[in-house]
């Protein structure tokens, strides 16, 4: 069993407090929530890159930090992600219009990559995808 919790609702005034507590509780893996205002349906803004690459920063190369891309664009922004120090980029087969081809381009770059199902999303459309994924989410939630 593997917990990777996630920063979004953390404290960002405190941050790295916090960061350092999850590291000290054991943690080796974080999740980031990236919602840009537009996919979710509450139009939740979470962060973006800039927030990855300092908690990349922070945390250094031994935790697996992977980046929860909740937006419409996925095909055109991950490879930010990746710059910013993500080892997966996770995201919803239900936002990407040809996912095969976005498993592979983000595996080039040298990271993991995730297929994300929203709760009304037949499994079957993420079935043929399990033998190039490294991650299948399930959400019990609709995002946002």
């Amino acid at each position: 069993m593997q917990i990777t919790p996630s920063i979004l609702t953390a404290d960002f005034c405190h941050l790295g407090k916090i960061l350092d507590e999850a590291i000290d509780a054991g943690i080796d893996w974080i999740h980031m929530d990236v919602m840009d205002g537009n996919w979710v349906i509450n139009r939740t803004i979470t962060f973006g890159p800039a927030i990855i690459r300092s908690v990349r920063e922070k945390l250094g190369p031994d935790v697996f930090i992977d980046c929860h891309l909740m937006i419409k664009n996925a095909e055109e922004t991950w490879n930010q992600y990746v710059d910013a120090g993500v080892n997966m980029i996770i995201a919803h087969i239900e936002a990407v219009d040809d996912f095969p081809k976005f498993i592979k381009t983000v595996k080039k770059a040298g990271v993991q990559v995730g297929c994300v199902l929203n709760p009304d999303t037949s499994t079957s459309e993420v079935l043929p995808l399990i033998p190039d994924l490294d991650l299948v989410l399930v959400m019990s939630v609709v995002p946002g």
